[in-house]
């Protein structure tokens, strides 16, 4: 029988997806899609950022790489930069 996951392995789980999401991104000279990011992710961006300085694509908005990346640090528990 599968364990439950731990906090620690759904911020490696996150952390997995999201660094794909950017490189695609970065790949592509395009911000991150925000519809592609884990939820908790977009909850951190959200909260934390400024809607003025996000980037809109197809009339939608999106993240800088910068504020993707702050919220993983975020979300594994240490302050944006560490």
């Amino acid at each position: 029988m599968p364990r439950k996951l731990t906090e620690a392995d759904e911020i490696y789980a996150d952390t997995l997806v999201t660094v794909s999401i950017i490189r695609t991104a970065l790949r592509a000279g395009q911000p991150v899609d925000p519809e592609h990011l884990p939820e908790r992710l977009v909850e951190i961006i959200e909260a934390s950022c400024v809607g003025s300085n996000m980037p809109v694509v197809d009339g939608r908005l999106h993240y800088r790489v910068e504020d993707v990346v702050k919220a993983l640090d975020i979300r594994r528990g240490g302050a944006p930069g560490e």
